[in-house]
Parts: structure tokens; sequence; C-alpha cells
């Protein structure tokens, strides 16, 4: 299945599946929903262990831990030097992105699949809410909003996720021209919720006769 599950706000993202081999670290981070949510916003920027403790509404202790753990795994760094003090905490970006390929979303139970899914709409959802909210989401007039219900056969099913595998890949592509630019430039960054859904519905339901 190539969908991207975008998250960025979560950015639990699907992968093309080409590649050999499962991350494990990934298919275990699956199963602990705030491991992904962490790994998400480190992928978005720097923090602490007591701020994400705060957005994701759990124990400092116990996300101190979590970020251990990620660390030693390879999942993510400590920025800059991690003082002994305590007005001082040591920073954490990610190393990777919270990217499923399609055999590492295989490896994964249906309700792991389920949860990270949920997550990502859910996500979706309060990014847009506050960008309504704040006036952004609809103030340039080249920003997009589409909603297409498609009735395809199978081999339409796989054109259009290969599209959304290759948008999201083009996305990447963009972000990383961008950050060039601006570190050369200087200029005031933007910053873009870019989500990507493709799934099946269920069949429409048909007026009693």
């Amino acid at each position: 299945m190539d969908w991207s599950k975008s998250i960025e706000g979560v950015s639990v993202i699907e992968k093309t599946g080409s590649e050999a081999g499962v991350d494990q670290r990934l298919v275990d981070l699956a199963s602990d929903s705030v491991c992904v949510k962490a790994l998400v916003a480190l992928n978005e920027r720097t923090a602490n262990a007591a701020e994400l403790a705060a957005e994701l509404g759990v124990d400092p202790a116990t996300m101190t831990g979590h970020l251990k753990k990620m660390r030693d795994q390879g999942l993510i760094e400590t920025v800059g030097d991690s003082l002994p003090s305590a007005t001082l905490e040591a920073g954490y970006r990610a190393l990777v992105r919270a990217l499923w390929s399609n055999r590492e979303w295989a490896a994964l139970g249906s309700e792991e699949r389920r949860h990270l899914s949920a997550s990502v709409v859910q996500m979706i959802v309060a990014d847009a809410e506050e960008a309504l909210d704040a006036g952004t989401l609809c103030r340039r007039a080249d920003s997009h909003a589409s909603r297409t219900v498609s009735v395809v056969d199978e081999r339409g099913w796989e054109e259009l996720t290969r599209i959304q595998t290759q948008a999201m890949e083009a996305s990447f592509a963009v972000q990383a021209a961008s950050a060039e630019r601006l570190a050369e430039t200087g200029e005031d960054s933007i910053t873009v919720m870019s989500a990507m859904l493709c799934f099946e519905m269920p069949a429409p339901k048909l007026g009693s006769s």
C-alpha cells in the first residue's frame, strides 16, 4: 500500500517500498504513540523534554525516559552541550523521519496501523483548525484544499497511490532546496502544512427502493 499518512504535524509518511529491509526501530516505535509524536515534533524543530512533555500531556520524567530510549536507538540526538545545571536542559532533534516503508507498514499489526492512521487524521484536522482560527489557511490566493472521491479499478488505485508518493517525494525536495536558500538569503521563512490522504472508502449506501 503506497499512501502518505502525513502528520507534519504528525508526520507519519509511508515511503515507496522499493528499499530493502525493515527498520525494526520504526516497527517497534509504532506501538508507542508518545514516541511517535515526539519523533514527529523533533522532525519539525528542536525541543527539550519539558517542552515535549507539556505539548504531549505526559509526565516530564516519563518523557525523559522515552527520549533517552530513542536517543540510544539512534532515532534522535542531543543538540548542544548538555550542562549539569538544574536550569538548563539539553534539546533534541530527530535523525530520521517518522516514515514507514511498505514492508515496515505490513509488519505492523492492524491496531497499530489504525492508531497511526487515526493520529494522522486527527493532527491534520487540528492543524487546519489552528490555521482557520489564525486566518492563515486561505490567506494566500494560491493555497490549496481539495477533496475528491473516485471510483477506480485496481490499476487505478495503484496509479493514484503512486501519484501520492511522488508528490510526497517532490515536497521533500522542495523543503530541502528551500532550507538551502533560506540559509543563504536570510529571508523570512513560511511554515506550511502539506497533507496527503489516499484511502479506500466504504461502498456507498444505496437508498431503499
